[in-house]
């Protein structure tokens, strides 16, 4: 029984001591959440300040752009020049509702030339607005250009000429002769400026009071215009805007407490289980025994996982490289955690070396997630597309539309004309790549535009140059160029021109393995800061005896196709030609050619096309070339000859049959002149 009574006496000591800590933490939880309410609260309406200033700021700049042409047709009394100003605005600025510029009386008095201007918004369209002077005197956007000279945004008022209310934004008009000629002005829908006050909410049932200098409720985010109860909500006041304007976040509190009181659960649940672990000791230690073998074997699982992760991701970058005699590629890449945001790519179609390199910003699963999605749309976009500039465009709109905030990637792209040895590249905020060739390192010239998914719009710039025999392009990340020592010393750009200049070979595989020793050598065993990543490149073009050669030339004119059929026929009698190929060979030939002869031109204009056939010791070559616009047929997409006749999309059958019977066939534009080039191994069947 006395042991019972110790027990009993333990239980109810421990539940006081549970009350206790329950009723400290809660008091602290209490102060915490108030703090916090007032910090978000405080940051909301810091957003909301940078937001309507920045929006603010937009309109102001677009009015002082404008005032310098309105300024300069009203001093040559040529005001109806305005109105096409007025309109262009409008017409890109789908969230305003009018525009327009009114005369002072004292200036039209000795300027009688001068006419009132008025534009209004009607839906999609733009209409003329005959003005009426009544009411102007004691409007804020008209008085305070006239008596103080500045402009001046309004606050919002009913509009008798939208019956909505709107706010407006007026700036004072002054001629040559510093005169005071009248007031140019912009009409906003009074939503504009709520939907900028309310853009984000970090408690989804806030709302926005906002008063004017003189404390009058002008706008408010549920459209009532009354102030909010202050004995159900939490109220916190600050300045916003530059006016001398307040606003107000009011949030109930039972949102607020909402947290506060899941978290006394939460704090009474641990107490709980505090009594449970002092009550029964020897049962926690045993708990704690299985706990931290379980942890271990998460441990170990998320470690597999996690190798998996890996596995998963260098699977993903190519690992085997093209056995061609025109080109040797090596790559490699070390992630600085299991699992990193470097990549890079390279496929061949159509006798182009498509390849890409990129570094995801920030590590770990979101980079690894955001670095599968850039690496499958360069592969996804490369099969359909030839222009690496298209290829980063479509590839930063399509990152902009995930929505993902401080993430973006450095890349760069290229396409090697393998034939020619033309490179088409495209730059987006990655390093430069370098160049080596007989001993010596440059870099390759590259304007840095702006990383993928970093700007909400930009247009890139596609460059271009020809890769001479030997060179070898040498792509990197900056974890080659930012790897630290121990002394936080970077290894540079310098040192790694060294390191590839002390090679002594073009190899790519031996530039890509003496650079990363280099580095190695350089850290001397200090922890990997960042992913490293190299992709090189070496051109060897190919020269090919030519046995056989015939060239004809065709006008644009429909009756000229019919000398293919004989050219190709003279052309496989000299070469020695198998039958069904030159049948097979004609088909191809006669589509191309065709489609040259019949579209490549302007209707009426005059232009030929050439058509040249080569027979070297492994096969037939067929170059098409002509002036006219530029179209690149094997961008064009197949036809789906599994939908039938009516459901496929027109076109694409002629490209179908032309990959079907050529072994290889290549488009590009040199100079002037679209080239197309097709080729049949002589031992290949269809």
């Amino acid at each position: 029984m006395k042991k019972k009574g110790y027990n009993v006496l333990g239980i109810v000591l421990a539940l006081l001591l549970v009350f206790v800590v329950a009723c400290v933490h809660s008091a602290r939880d209490l102060r915490r959440l108030s703090r916090d309410s007032k910090t978000l609260a405080k940051l909301e309406l810091g957003y909301v300040n940078s937001s309507l200033n920045e929006a603010m700021n937009d309109i102001r700049q677009i009015v002082f752009d404008l005032s310098i042409p309105v300024r300069h047709l009203v001093d040559i009394d040529r005001t109806g020049g305005v109105v096409n100003l007025a309109r262009g605005i409008l017409s890109d600025n789908p969230d305003m509702c009018g525009c327009g510029l009114v005369f002072f009386p004292s200036y039209v008095e000795t300027h009688p030339n001068c006419q009132d201007i008025g534009l209004i918004r009607d839906g999609d369209e733009i209409k003329n607005l005959t003005i009426t002077r009544e009411g102007f005197e004691g409007s804020e956007w008209y008085d305070i250009p006239l008596n103080q000279r500045r402009d001046v945004w309004t606050d919002p008022y009913m509009s008798k000429v939208y019956g909505i209310s709107v706010c407006t934004f007026s700036h004072p008009i002054i001629n040559g002769k510093d005169e005071l000629a009248g007031v140019f002005l912009i009409d906003f829908p009074s939503d504009w400026m709520k939907q900028k006050i309310g853009e984000r909410r970090i408690y989804s049932d806030a709302e926005f009071v906002l008063l004017n200098a003189d404390g009058k409720v002008v706008l408010s985010s549920d459209g009532s215009l009354g102030m909010p109860d202050e004995r159900h909500n939490f109220i916190y006041r600050g300045a916003v805007g530059s006016r001398g304007a307040e606003m107000i976040i009011s949030v109930p509190y039972r949102t607020i407490y909402a947290d506060f009181i899941r978290d006394a659960i939460v704090t009474a649940f641990i107490g709980l289980m505090i009594v449970l672990l002092m009550l029964f000791i020897f049962f926690g230690i045993l708990r704690g025994e299985r706990s931290r073998q379980k942890a271990e074997t998460e441990s170990r699982l998320m470690e597999k996982e996690m190798n998996i992760a890996h596995d998963i991701q260098m699977g993903m970058v190519p690992a085997r490289f093209p056995d061609r005699p025109d080109v040797k590629i090596f790559a490699k890449m070390v992630p600085a955690k299991e699992i990193g945001g470097d990549f890079y790519d390279f496929f061949i179609r159509d006798e182009k070396l498509y390849f890409c390199i990129g570094d995801v910003s920030g590590k770990g699963v979101p980079a690894s997630l955001l670095m599968a999605m850039s690496r499958i749309m360069f592969r996804t976009l490369g099969d359909r597309e030839s222009n690496p500039r298209i290829i980063v465009s479509s590839m930063h709109s399509r990152i902009r539309e995930l929505g993902g905030r401080n993430m973006f990637v450095t890349f760069f792209a290229g396409v090697l004309d393998l034939p020619t040895g033309t490179l088409r590249y495209c730059n987006a905020g990655h390093n430069p790549p370098a160049i080596v060739e007989d001993g010596r390192c440059g870099f390759l010239h590259v304007k840095p535009n702006t990383p993928l998914g970093f700007l909400r719009e930009y247009s890139y710039t596609m460059e271009d140059t020809t890769i001479r025999a030997g060179r070898t392009l040498f792509l990197y990340t900056d974890g080659v160029t930012e790897a630290m020592d121990r002394n936080q010393v970077l290894f540079g750009e310098d040192r790694m021109k060294e390191a590839l200049e002390a090679c002594g070979s073009t190899d790519p595989e031996v530039l890509t393995e003496k650079t990363c020793e280099a580095v190695g050598r350089f850290v001397s065993g200090a922890p990997q800061s960042d992913d490293l990543t190299i992709l090189a490149i070496r051109y060897i073009p190919q020269q090919e005896t030519v046995l056989l050669e015939k060239t004809i030339i065709l006008e644009n004119d429909r009756k000229e196709i019919a000398r293919l059929g004989g050219f190709i026929e003279e052309f496989a009698a000299g070469a020695g030609m198998d039958r069904k190929v030159q049948l097979d060979i004609n088909l191809a030939v006669e589509e191309v050619a065709t489609n040259c002869v019949l579209y490549s031109y302007p209707e009426g204009s005059r232009g030929t096309v050439e058509v040249t056939a080569r027979k070297t010791p492994e096969r037939y070559v067929f170059i098409i070339k002509d002036t006219g616009k530029p179209f690149d047929p094997t961008a064009a997409p197949e036809a789906d000859l599994k939908r039938n006749s009516h459901e496929r999309r027109k076109g694409g059958l002629g490209i179908f049959l032309v990959r079907k019977v050529m072994d290889t066939i290549n488009y590009e534009y040199s100079g002037r002149y679209n080239i197309l080039t097709m080729t049949r191994n002589h031992s290949a069947t269809v």
